[in-house]
């Protein structure tokens, strides 16, 4: 029985092979990245810094004030500025948050690294759950047409 369509089914074939290969590939690379920083190298993928964190410059006339400034600003502010009533509780509410931002800020790092190892390990077990398949099914469908082409 001759095949209508040999090179394009021996290119699918190994195209696909190859795409599963790579993807397992990836996926194996990935989850020893992480056992790498996880265990090996704890704290590698911890930021020291506040990773991504704007800071929130005030102008005030022509100079800019740090964040602790301003803070501290608002603070005296609120109990000598003259301000109506919803203002004073908009600018309590402001400093409140603020504070849990802070406290947020100091939990950032530990916590974003423990997402983003969570993410991590996600991608590349579902790299390797659908490369491994991928890979196996179409490689063992050359591997049987070259024993039969053989035989």
């Amino acid at each position: 029985m001759e095949q209508k369509y040999p090179i394009v089914r021996i290119l699918y074939l190994y195209l696909f092979s190859l795409v599963g290969l790579v993807m397992l590939a990836i996926g194996s690379v990935q989850l020893v990245d992480l056992a790498l920083k996880t265990y090996l190298f704890p704290g590698s993928d911890i930021y020291d810094t506040y990773y991504g964190r704007p800071l929130m410059p005030v102008k005030e006339g022509t100079e800019t004030i740090a964040e602790k400034d301003f803070v501290e600003a608002m603070k005296a502010c609120q109990e000598s500025c003259e301000i109506t009533d919803e203002q004073q509780t908009a600018l309590a509410i402001w400093l409140e948050d603020y504070k849990t931002y802070e406290q947020e800020q100091i939990e950032f790092p530990e916590k974003n690294a423990k997402r983003e190892r969570q993410r991590q390990a996600s991608r590349a077990l579902a790299s390797i759950i659908i490369g491994a398949p991928l890979f196996l099914f179409h490689w063992k469908v050359i591997q049987k047409d070259h024993t039969i082409k053989n035989s």
